[in-house]
C-alpha cells in the first residue's frame, strides 16, 4: 500500500511539473508577443505555482507546518483554503458561462450589424481578434446587403486611432460601402460598447434588433450586457487563435465577474 501511495505522489507530481511548465510558457509566450494583460498574468502566477508546487513539493509543506503551529496562522491557512475553494468554483461557474451561454445564431433577418473591438496595432490596423471579428461579420453582411454597421470601440492609448475608426477603414478597404458604416468611439469597455452603442441605435434611429460579431469567449457577456439595454441580441461568433485563447479565456473570466458584480447596465 505505501509503494502503491508513493507511485500514485509521483505520479501526481509529474503532472503537476507537466501541466504547470507547459502552461506557464504558454502564457509567457503571449507576454512575449504583447498580449500582456490581466489573464496571461493570472496564467503566470497560477501555472507558476503549479510548477513549483510539483518540483519543490517541500516548501509548501514547511510553510503549512509553520502556519500550523499558531492560531493566527492556522486562521491564515484555513482563510488560504477558503479563497482557493471559492477561486475554484469561480473559475468554473464563468468557464461554464462562457461555454454555454453564446445568445441565439441569426435569423433571416436583417439586423443592425454590431462589431466589438478588442485592440488596434501600432500602424492603426485591427489587431487579429479585432480583424477576426470583423471578417465574421462581413459574412453575415453579404446575405444582408441593407443592414447597418456599427464599429463599437474607443482608444486604449492616445497614439493610435480608436478601434471603432480601425475597423471602418478595414471594412472599407474590404469593399463595404462607408455609408453603412457609424462609429462608436467613445467606449473603453464592453459594458460602455452596448450602453454607447445603443443610444447611437436611437440618435440614428437604427433598427434595434442587432446581431453582435464578437469572440466566442466574449459573447456571453456582450450578450449580457446587450440584454441589459433592451437590445433584441442574436450573435455572430469569430474564433480566437488557438495560442492566446488561454490569455483570453483567463482575462474573460474576469470580465465576467465585473459584469455580475460591478459594472452592472
Amino acid at each position: 500500500m505505501k509503494h502503491f501511495k508513493t507511485n500514485g505522489l509521483q505520479i501526481v507530481r509529474g503532472a503537476e511539473v507537466l501541466v504547470g511548465m507547459t502552461m506557464t510558457m504558454f502564457f509567457l509566450c503571449n507576454i512575449g508577443m504583447r498580449y500582456v494583460n490581466i489573464g496571461s498574468l493570472t496564467g503566470v502566477l497560477v501555472f507558476g505555482m503549479l510548477l513549483i508546487h510539483g518540483l519543490k513539493p517541500e516548501w509548501f509543506a514547511s510553510i503549512d507546518q509553520k502556519l500550523n503551529q499558531s492560531s493566527f496562522g492556522r486562521i491564515v491557512r484555513k482563510l488560504i483554503r477558503i479563497l482557493s475553494l471559492v477561486i475554484l468554483i469561480l473559475a468554473v461557474l464563468t468557464t461554464g458561462f462562457m461555454t454555454a451561454g453564446i445568445p441565439k445564431r441569426p435569423d433571416g433577418e436583417d439586423r443592425t450589424i454590431i462589431i466589438l473591438g478588442s485592440g488596434v496595432n501600432e500602424d492603426g490596423t485591427p489587431t487579429y481578434v479585432t480583424q477576426s471579428r470583423a471578417d465574421a461579420a462581413m459574412k453575415y453582411m453579404k446575405d444582408h446587403p441593407d443592414s447597418p454597421i456599427i464599429a463599437s470601440g474607443g482608444l486604449y492609448t492616445s497614439d493610435r486611432i480608436t478601434e471603432a475608426e480601425s475597423i471602418k477603414q478595414y471594412l472599407i478597404h474590404q469593399g463595404i460601402d462607408a455609408k453603412r458604416i457609424y462609429v462608436e468611439t467613445d467606449s473603453t469597455s464592453t459594458a460602455e460598447n452596448l450602453r454607447f452603442t445603443s443610444a447611437l441605435l436611437q440618435k440614428e434611429r437604427l433598427p434595434k434588433a442587432v446581431v453582435i460579431s464578437t469572440s466566442e469567449f466574449h459573447s456571453y457577456r456582450a450578450g449580457l450586457f446587450a440584454a441589459r439595454n433592451q437590445l433584441d441580441h442574436r450573435a455572430i461568433t469569430a474564433k480566437t487563435p488557438w495560442y492566446i485563447l488561454p490569455t483570453c479565456w483567463m482575462r474573460e473570466m474576469y470580465g465576467i465577474l465585473d459584469a455580475w458584480i460591478i459594472h452592472r447596465r
